[in-house]
């Protein structure tokens, strides 16, 4: 059982770490090339309004991706049980899915 429960980890964790680095990249990319996200258009989502609320947006889905992963690393040292690290990452892919 336990290492089933470590290839959940390593699962979820690596789909956590692969969108923490797209996060990041678009992160430096919104920063040194902003006319690419056509900030301020009324047709985009809110957070697209300024380069400083996209960014802040954008760090907030770091901070998430890292507690999620904090969540991760307590399941298999204390023994949480493995459903809240699943439903965290599935939160963050249906947020993901349906935000962008």
């Amino acid at each position: 059982m336990n290492m089933v429960r470590k290839i959940i980890y390593i699962m979820t964790s690596s789909i956590l770490i692969l969108f923490l680095l797209i996060v990041i990249l678009d992160i430096i990319e919104a920063l040194n090339t902003p006319e690419k996200y056509h900030f301020g258009s009324e047709a985009m989502p809110v957070y697209y309004r300024t380069q400083e609320l996209y960014i802040m947006s954008v760090s907030i889905m770091c901070l998430w991706i890292v507690v999620g992963l904090w969540f991760g690393i307590n399941s298999l040292r204390k023994r949480i049980q493995d459903k809240y690290f699943i439903v965290y990452t599935a939160v963050f892919l249906l947020f993901i899915l349906f935000n962008h």
